[in-house]
Protein backbone atom coordinates (compact mmCIF):
# COMPACT_ATOMS: atom_id res chain seq x y z
CA UNK A 1 0.00 0.00 0.00
CA UNK A 2 1.19 3.32 -0.78
CA UNK A 3 2.44 5.15 2.17
CA UNK A 4 0.47 8.05 1.60
CA UNK A 5 -2.97 5.83 1.54
CA UNK A 6 -1.71 4.52 4.78
CA UNK A 7 -1.21 7.72 6.09
CA UNK A 8 -4.33 8.97 5.28
CA UNK A 9 -6.24 5.70 6.94
CA UNK A 10 -4.72 6.08 10.37
CA UNK A 11 -4.73 10.22 10.06
CA UNK A 12 -6.58 10.37 13.63
CA UNK A 13 -3.92 8.46 15.22
CA UNK A 14 -1.46 11.09 15.45
CA UNK A 15 2.12 11.41 13.40
CA UNK A 16 0.36 8.89 10.57
CA UNK A 17 3.11 9.97 8.02
CA UNK A 18 6.28 8.46 10.85
CA UNK A 19 3.65 5.12 11.74
CA UNK A 20 2.57 4.66 8.46
CA UNK A 21 6.36 4.07 7.22
CA UNK A 22 6.62 1.99 10.61
CA UNK A 23 3.46 -0.21 10.11
CA UNK A 24 5.09 -0.75 6.42
CA UNK A 25 8.30 -1.32 8.19
CA UNK A 26 7.00 -4.07 10.89
CA UNK A 27 4.63 -6.22 7.63
CA UNK A 28 7.58 -6.41 5.43
CA UNK A 29 9.88 -7.55 8.67
CA UNK A 30 6.81 -10.15 9.42
CA UNK A 31 6.58 -11.19 6.00
CA UNK A 32 10.42 -11.84 5.57
CA UNK A 33 11.23 -13.50 9.13
CA UNK A 34 8.33 -14.42 10.09
CA UNK A 35 5.85 -16.40 7.05
CA UNK A 36 3.99 -18.28 9.62
CA UNK A 37 2.19 -15.61 10.81
CA UNK A 38 1.87 -13.27 13.46
CA UNK A 39 -0.50 -15.66 15.61
CA UNK A 40 2.16 -18.02 15.58
CA UNK A 41 5.29 -16.16 16.01
CA UNK A 42 3.81 -14.92 19.31
CA UNK A 43 2.47 -18.43 20.58
CA UNK A 44 5.45 -20.54 20.06
CA UNK A 45 8.36 -17.64 20.86
CA UNK A 46 9.38 -17.73 24.54
CA UNK A 47 8.15 -14.27 25.80
CA UNK A 48 11.04 -12.50 26.90
CA UNK A 49 12.38 -13.57 23.24
CA UNK A 50 9.41 -11.99 21.55
CA UNK A 51 9.80 -9.26 23.59
CA UNK A 52 13.57 -8.55 22.39
CA UNK A 53 13.21 -9.08 19.39
CA UNK A 54 9.82 -6.65 18.86
CA UNK A 55 12.42 -3.71 20.86
CA UNK A 56 14.52 -4.79 17.76
CA UNK A 57 12.08 -3.20 15.33
CA UNK A 58 12.14 0.28 14.35
CA UNK A 59 9.54 2.02 16.02
CA UNK A 60 8.60 -0.13 18.60
CA UNK A 61 9.47 0.38 22.34
CA UNK A 62 8.81 -1.26 25.06
CA UNK A 63 4.93 -0.02 25.74
CA UNK A 64 3.68 -0.99 21.88
CA UNK A 65 5.84 -4.38 22.14
CA UNK A 66 3.58 -5.17 25.73
CA UNK A 67 0.90 -3.92 24.28
CA UNK A 68 1.35 -6.55 21.20
CA UNK A 69 2.06 -9.25 23.31
CA UNK A 70 -0.78 -8.75 26.12
CA UNK A 71 -3.45 -7.71 23.31
CA UNK A 72 -2.05 -9.32 19.98
CA UNK A 73 -0.74 -12.07 21.29
CA UNK A 74 -2.83 -12.95 24.73
CA UNK A 75 0.24 -13.64 26.85
CA UNK A 76 0.69 -11.98 29.97
CA UNK A 77 2.91 -8.93 29.95
CA UNK A 78 1.85 -5.88 31.69
CA UNK A 79 1.50 -2.22 30.11
CA UNK A 80 2.84 0.58 31.44
CA UNK A 81 1.91 3.77 30.14
CA UNK A 82 1.78 7.56 31.07
CA UNK A 83 -1.76 6.77 32.57
CA UNK A 84 0.27 4.39 35.17
CA UNK A 85 3.00 6.49 35.88
CA UNK A 86 0.00 9.56 36.47
CA UNK A 87 -2.26 7.44 38.93
CA UNK A 88 0.22 5.18 40.76
CA UNK A 89 2.45 8.32 41.00
CA UNK A 90 -0.38 10.63 42.42
CA UNK A 91 -1.03 8.07 45.09
CA UNK A 92 2.30 7.80 46.48
CA UNK A 93 2.40 3.67 45.82
CA UNK A 94 4.89 3.56 42.86
CA UNK A 95 6.91 5.01 41.01
CA UNK A 96 10.13 4.80 38.64
CA UNK A 97 11.16 3.38 35.44
CA UNK A 98 9.20 1.36 32.90
CA UNK A 99 10.80 -1.81 33.91
CA UNK A 100 10.58 -0.89 37.76
CA UNK A 101 6.97 -0.04 37.33
CA UNK A 102 5.91 -2.94 35.39
CA UNK A 103 7.85 -5.33 37.47
CA UNK A 104 6.19 -4.06 40.47
CA UNK A 105 2.97 -4.66 38.72
CA UNK A 106 3.66 -8.07 37.80
CA UNK A 107 5.14 -9.10 41.19
CA UNK A 108 1.71 -8.17 42.69
CA UNK A 109 -0.57 -9.78 40.15
CA UNK A 110 -1.48 -13.44 39.06
CA UNK A 111 0.29 -13.98 35.61
CA UNK A 112 -2.36 -13.99 33.43
CA UNK A 113 -3.25 -12.23 30.48
CA UNK A 114 -6.92 -11.78 31.05
CA UNK A 115 -6.02 -9.95 34.43
CA UNK A 116 -3.35 -7.66 33.12
CA UNK A 117 -5.77 -6.48 30.13
CA UNK A 118 -8.65 -5.83 32.83
CA UNK A 119 -6.48 -3.83 34.79
CA UNK A 120 -4.43 -2.13 32.52
CA UNK A 121 -8.24 -0.95 30.91
CA UNK A 122 -9.06 -0.02 34.67
CA UNK A 123 -6.40 2.22 34.75
CA UNK A 124 -7.02 4.32 31.30
CA UNK A 125 -10.28 4.57 32.20
CA UNK A 126 -9.61 5.95 35.11
CA UNK A 127 -7.01 8.33 33.76
CA UNK A 128 -9.45 9.25 30.94
CA UNK A 129 -12.58 9.97 33.30
CA UNK A 130 -10.79 11.41 36.32
CA UNK A 131 -7.47 11.24 36.95
CA UNK A 132 -6.40 13.68 33.67
CA UNK A 133 -3.13 15.36 33.19
CA UNK A 134 -4.18 18.89 33.82
CA UNK A 135 -6.97 19.19 35.78
CA UNK A 136 -7.61 16.35 37.18
CA UNK A 137 -11.50 15.83 38.65
CA UNK A 138 -10.61 14.47 41.85
CA UNK A 139 -14.02 14.82 43.02
CA UNK A 140 -15.52 11.74 41.58
CA UNK A 141 -12.58 9.66 41.48
CA UNK A 142 -12.61 6.23 43.11
CA UNK A 143 -8.87 6.32 44.95
CA UNK A 144 -9.47 10.23 46.21
CA UNK A 145 -9.16 9.06 50.01
CA UNK A 146 -5.92 7.75 48.78
CA UNK A 147 -4.64 10.06 46.73
CA UNK A 148 -1.80 12.50 47.48
CA UNK A 149 -2.86 14.96 45.16
CA UNK A 150 -5.20 18.26 47.06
Amino acid sequence: MDLRVLGGLIRSSGFYRQKAARLKGFSAYVLIRHPEGIRKWFSVTPLEELRDELLKINGIGPETADSMILYAGGRPKFVVDAYTHRIFGRLGLVSGTYAGLQSAFERALPPDHRVYNEYHALIVALGKDCCRKTRPLCGKCPLKSMCAVP
